[in-house]
């Protein structure tokens, strides 16, 4: 049904063929002929801006009570309403339960392929370079930024036109169902899990109860559908047995599908990685061997870029657009070098923190020229193995840093291990914030050095990069 267009219809489950624009949760982004759902939140209730949206030029609210002033009707009512009845409250019994259906009916019109991304680790940097690489075959429609919850891929979703052949969306959560929620919402065909690690077990208790949530994407594959999955990982590979359909693993273990034999680092130039592809033939794919280079950094770089091409070839994709696709994601969202001031570099990773994140971009570090500077900070939400994950981390620190500064209270963990391991005392420095850290860099930084600044999303560590970066010139 390729000339599907969103409609009120669309959103309310009865027949109306009003347009609808745009479909938003904030007043503050409300523009002529969109919807507004009225979401009820801990500190916000949606319901006191539903006249702000209306003046802003929206057509309808979808809200769970009446307002005074405003003209209100069920859902049953919504075939009568023409345009001069417009802007109209439609009242349902949970604005976030409306939302997600409206989704999932509007998904059902459109003939899209979808991708789910899931994995503790690195899920954002594989959804960028899976889109990145189908984009040179298909217009694609992507999760923006981190929209990966049950009100993100919704708002995703009513975002696509009949224009979109592909939908990359990445699949996050914080407790058991709620992938099946977002699958049920979205019906992806391709499953990828990047890995299962210990982040969110303060939620969740248990790492095989994440393996368990992330493999929720895998189960709802359908017959004809592909999971694409880190074989590197167990727990990830053994998601295979989850679905009928066909498995392709991704990684460095002799069994992997796309297996990574070489990854040649080029400093902040980016990677070259080498693959032995073979057993796709089911998927048209015959076996080969391919140099592949991309522009992101680091030898942790090499699995997403793994997972994006395993992705390509299960799309039909050649190689030449899978290689165009690498070149166009650039450095992707993670390790950006920025220029700092006193002709330093930041190494800006403040996007989000995991013990393998972080060992992972200290050893980009540990292979750059220059002094190498690391401002780490908290890595929230590892339950149980908070500890041994900061000291884990202070430890190689000893190994790769020439000065460490921490900021936050299970930073200083790692901040002992790292003396513990043999970092000269001295240059372990302990702040307990962002104006901390610039402070110690505006004594101590000198030109040629290499600042790695991360840190879990939690911290705001961005303020130390935008405090840091060297003004451009305009």
């Amino acid at each position: 049904m390729r000339d599907a267009v969103l409609t009120l219809g669309h959103l309310a489950g009865y027949p109306s063929d009003i347009a609808i624009t745009a479909v938003t949760i904030d007043s503050r982004l409300a523009a002529p002929g969109c919807a507004f759902y009225a979401f009820v939140g801990e500190r916000v209730d949606g319901h006191a801006y539903v006249e702000e949206a209306f003046a802003a030029g929206a057509v309808v609210a979808f809200v769970e009570r009446t307002l005074a002033g405003i003209r209100t009707v069920r859902l049953e009512q919504v075939p009568a309403l023409t345009s001069e009845d417009l802007p109209v409250a439609v009242l349902v019994p949970s604005a976030m339960a409306a939302l997600q259906q409206a989704a999932a009916r509007y998904r059902g019109k459109l003939p899209l392929q979808v991708v789910g991304v899931t994995g503790s680790v690195g899920k954002t940097t594989a959804k960028e370079a899976i889109a990145a690489v189908l984009s040179q075959g298909y217009k694609v429609l992507k999760s923006e930024g981190n929209a990966n919850n049950e009100i993100g891929l919704p708002l995703t979703l009513l975002r696509a036109r009949p224009s979109h052949q592909v939908a990359v969306l990445e699949m996050g959560m914080y407790a058991l169902g709620e992938i099946e929620l977002l699958c049920q919402v979205a019906r992806p065909r391709v499953g990828v899990v990047t890995n299962v690690q210990p982040v969110h077990l303060g939620r969740l208790g248990s790492i095989d109860c994440i393996a368990a949530a992330k493999a929720e994407l895998i189960a709802a594959l359908p017959a004809d559908g592909v999971a694409v999955l880190n074989g590197d990982d167990a727990r990830v590979a053994a998601m295979a047995g989850l679905h009928s359909g066909f498995t392709v693993l991704v990684g460095w273990a002799a069994a992997a599908h796309v297996r990574i034999v070489g990854v040649a680092t080029r400093g902040l130039e980016g990677i070259t990685l080498t693959l032995d592809i073979t057993g796709l033939e089911a998927l048209g794919v015959a076996g080969t061997l391919r140099q592949l280079d991309s522009d992101m950094l680091g030898r942790h770089a090499a699995m997403p870029v793994a997972l994006a091409v395993a992705v390509g070839l299960a799309q039909g994709l050649e190689w030449a657009q899978i290689g165009r696709g690498l070149q166009c994601l650039g450095r992707g969202p993670r390790l950006i070098p920025r220029p700092g001031r006193r002709d330093t570099t930041i190494l800006d990773d403040v996007y989000n923190a995991s013990p393998a994140a972080v060992a992972g971009a200290l050893d980009l570090l540990a292979g750059l020229p220059g002094r190498r500077v690391a401002i780490l900070g908290d890595m929230l939400e590892l339950g149980a193995a908070e500890e041994i994950s900061h000291r884990e981390v202070g430890a190689l620190c000893a190994r790769c840093v020439d000065l460490l500064i921490v900021r936050g209270e299970r930073a200083r963990l790692l901040a002992r291990a790292a003396r513990d391991a043999g970092l000269n005392a001295a240059a372990v420095l302990e702040v307990d914030d962002n104006e901390g850290a610039l402070a110690i860099l505006d004594q101590v930084a000198r030109p040629g050095d290499i600042i790695l600044v991360k840190g879990s999303r939690g911290m705001a560590m961005e303020g130390i990069v935008d405090g840091w970066r060297r003004e451009e010139p305009t």
